[in-house]
Parts: C-alpha cells; structure tokens; sequence
C-alpha cells in the first residue's frame, strides 16, 4: 500500500507540472507535497473527515488540477486573455476544494448544510494559515479566497471561445446561444456559486456527482449551464429497473421488415457519446448494481465502452462529452442506497448548497416579473415557515412524511397565479391550499 506520507511525496512530485512552486522558489514540488500530506493529515483527523476517504487517485486529481491549470495560463489563449491566469496558491486552494472540501456534505460524509458550511470554513482557514508560512497573502486573494460566501460577486462571461466564471471557463460548444437566454436564474448568490463549483470541476477531465436536497436545482444547474457555454444535454433518469441494455442498446425487430428481421439500435447513453453531448444520469443512487457495473469503465481510466452484441469499442470524447450523476442524499431513503467507496472515489464529488431565501427571491422575480417583489417576498417567506414548522421542529404534518417545500413548491404557486388571476391583483391566498394543504394526510394537518 502507497499510502505512506514519504511514498505520497514521491508521487506528488513525479507527477507535478516541472517547475510548479507556490513562494516562486522552485523546491522541485516539495513545498506543495509537505503542504498536501499536512492538509490530508488535518482533515482526517477531524470530526468532519474521519469519514473521508484517503486513496492516491484523490492525490492525483489534485496534481492534475494544478497541472491544468499551469498549463491553461501558458497556453495561446490565456495570453490573449489575462483572465485565465490563476497562481500557483490559488490553484492550490481550489485544487483542495475540488478534491476533499466541497464534497463536504455528500457521500460518506453526509451531514446538514450548515454543518457542512462550518467545517468548509474551517478547512480554508486552516489552508490559509499554512499558505502564511510561505508567502505574504494580497487583500485581492484574501477577497478570492472567499470561496464559500454566497455574497461575493460572481458573474458569468462570455468570450469568443470561452465561457465561465473567473478563474474557470470551459470552452464553448456548437450549439451557439444568444448571452444565457436560459430559463434559470444563474446570477442568483448561491447559484453562482454552485455553477463555479461546476465549472472548477468541469477543468479534469473525471465525471462529476452532484448531490443535494430535491429542488436545489441540481440538473437544472447542468442544463443551465450546457445550454450557457453551447451543449446538447441528454438526460437520463434512472431507477431500480433500468438495465444496462436500456442505455447502450439492443437489438430491436425492424419496423416494416420481415418476420424476425432483427437490428441494433443504439440506447441513449451510446447516442450521446457517440455525438459528444454532456450527459446527466439522474438519481445515480437508485441504479442496480449491474447498471453501475456497466457505468464503470466509461468513468475509469478506460474511459469506453465495449459493446459485445457489436464487437466494438466506444470511448468517451473527453475534449466534449461531460458525464454528470446527480443524486439525493441517500438519508433521504426512497430506496436509495450509498454507492461502493469505490465507485465514488471514480468522481468528482460537488454538494450542491441549498437555497437561501434571498436566492429563492432572486430567482422568482426574474422568472416571474409580472408578479409583485413583495408579494414574491411574502410567499418565500410561507414556504420557508411552512419548512421550518414541519421538518426542522415537526409540530405537525408527520403523518406521510419527509415532506419537501423548496423552489419546485413555488414555481408551482407563481405558474398557477399567472395562468389563473388576472394581471395587477395577484392573490397567492387563492391557490395556497392546492400547492401545500391537498398533500397532507389528516384533516388536522390539512386545517
């Protein structure tokens, strides 16, 4: 096993972009290791990290990551546009991030957002206090090393082949869009936060998890941002009787053709990868685990996908199909089940935050401006209460439970204002039993 801290030293520095170094003395990557092997050490130490798992693929994404960065900043490109340019700290932070920091949450380390939110907190500040012993830190990187403050002003930009949110852009797709004319309000605090995790993730070439709360908008953030930077999006739900077949296809009887005339015909997952799409496998946590087994080797090093019935080898363009899972806690039961360690060591895991009320706000005003802010305002406000009462205290409204009340609730209740109510006298009052009372069980709840 290489999981000695010397051994661990010696792959970072094999591996590491030659010249890499975060004071600008080069320590043939020493520096970068030492401060690596402390971080891990830190964190599995930790209340919060116990459960994380140590394995050398993690270590190798993150080298990668800086890798990839260092070379996106000497490519052409970055010379004609300084934005791409990140240092060598900063990468290295955001590397952290990828890699261990913002799977805080998920997976085997499931635990409440604000929990998760802490122990970010504290994994950064304890980052940052190392990064002091090496080099002096600018107020504009104490201001960038702000990664997990909803607050701080994230905006989206678009340039001639390129499109992100600074330091990350992806390049963009053949499918050309007006400037973000999505149905999705991308600019909205915590969004934009979750779409610069997505686009941090998007820089290694691995699929990616997202997991989170039901209508925290995770597919609708990949859709969002594949309709964003020009890519198709196949989507694909799974459940517990999806077979492998379902996916990469079978031989079907001929429409039209003659008495058991048989051909192949490609599943969904195949088409995709054969025409470079962005893929997004739906409630990956339902899935049996011949599916996953199946899955395996288009997530791996192989990256492809043998098709016996054809005899021919498939492989994932990675320069333009994306691979993403999306999932709910499996706490959340449903017959969800936690997928093998090491299954999901094959991803890039991000927890998706959920929705503040000012997001929720946000969003509501510029997918439904006819409507009043205030009475927008006043209708998070119910939501959010209604949320509190029953899942957080449980006063009532347990009989049929987990309930969800989140952003999926009032789209529900706007789309019904605006279809059902004449425009200027708007009166939420009129469908807010539908939206939230005919799903309760008993008639007290329902009162």
């Amino acid at each position: 096993q290489s999981n000695g801290r010397e051994d661990l030293i010696q792959i970072v520095k094999h591996n590491l972009h030659p010249g890499l170094s975060l004071g600008g003395i080069n320590h043939q990557g020493a520096d970068i290791a030492e401060l690596m092997m402390d971080f891990v050490e830190w964190l599995t130490n930790q209340e919060f990290g116990r459960q994380c798992i140590l394995s050398v693929r993690d270590i190798l994404s993150w080298v990668n990551f800086m890798n990839v960065m260092v070379e996106d900043a000497e490519s052409h490109f970055a010379k004609e546009y300084s934005l791409l340019y990140t240092s060598p700290m900063m990468s290295f932070i955001h590397a952290a991030c990828l890699v261990y920091i913002d799977g805080i949450g998920s997976g085997t380390t499931s635990c409440s957002a604000d929990t998760a939110l802490l122990a970010r907190e504290k994994c950064l500040t304890f980052l940052c206090e190392k990064m002091g012993q090496f080099l002096e830190l600018t107020d504009y990187q104490k201001n960038e090393l702000k990664i997990y403050d909803r607050t701080k002003e994230r905006e989206f930009l678009w340039m001639d082949n390129f499109m992100g949110i600074h330091p990350f852009f992806i390049p963009r797709g053949p499918v050309l869009q007006r400037n973000s004319s999505t149905d999705y309000a991308l600019n909205a605090g915590t969004t934009a936060m979750n779409a610069q995790r997505l686009l941090r993730a998007l820089q290694l070439n691995k699929p990616i998890l997202l997991e989170g709360s039901p209508g925290v908008g995770k597919t609708s953030l990949v859709s969002a941002l594949a309709k964003a930077s020009g890519n198709c999006l196949v989507r694909i739900n799974l459940s517990e009787q999806t077979d492998v077949t379902d996916l990469f296809g079978t031989d079907l009887p001929v429409e039209g053709g003659k008495g058991g005339e048989f051909a192949w015909r490609d599943g969904p997952l195949l088409a995709a990868l054969k025409a470079g799409h962005w893929i997004v496998l739906d409630e990956l946590n339902l899935a049996s685990q011949s599916v996953l087994e199946g899955l395996n080797a288009c997530f791996d090093h192989r990256a492809e996908i043998y098709v016996p019935e054809l005899g021919m080898n498939f492989h994932v363009q990675h320069k333009k199909t994306k691979i993403f899972g999306c999932q709910n806690p499996y706490r959340q039961g449903g017959g969800r089940k936690g997928l093998p360690k090491s299954f999901l060591n094959r991803f890039t895991q991000v927890y998706v935050d959920p929705l503040s009320a000012e997001d929720m706000e946000f969003i509501g005003n510029t997918l439904f401006p006819a409507i009043d802010k205030t009475i927008i305002a006043k209708m998070v406000a119910f939501n959010n209460k209604i949320d509190e009462e029953v899942m957080t205290e449980k006063k009532w409204g347990q009989k049929g439970g987990p309930w969800e009340f989140n952003l999926r609730d009032l789209f529900r209740w706007c789309q019904l204002m605006l279809v059902d109510q004449s425009p200027g006298c708007y009166n939420p009052g009129q469908h807010v039993f539908l939206v939230y009372g005919e799903r309760m069980r008993t008639k007290e709840d329902r009162s």
